[in-house]
């Protein structure tokens, strides 16, 4: 009877054993994955900065085009 409690204690602590391996293996593939995940998230952070100010710039291009424009029309209108 002693024999077999002991037996079936190692056996309970040995299944305790695995189940722990096995969620820190689990822990380690999520972590994994995650920091995949956070770096595909700042590659797509740091493209949609780039689109973002070129818009910033285009826009300053179009603002001054048309300003010049604006002023052009209204100077060849004064003149006339």
């Amino acid at each position: 009877m002693k024999l077999e409690t002991v037996t079936t204690g190692k056996q309970f602590f040995e299944r305790q054993l695995k189940e722990k391996e096995l969620q820190l293996e689990q822990s380690i593939h999520k972590e994994i994955s995650l920091k995949a995940e956070n770096e595909q998230l700042k590659q797509k952070m740091k493209e949609l900065q780039e689109q973002f100010e070129e818009s910033i710039v285009e826009k300053q291009v179009f603002t001054k085009k048309n300003g010049r424009t604006r002023n052009n029309e209204k100077n060849s209108r004064e003149s006339n």
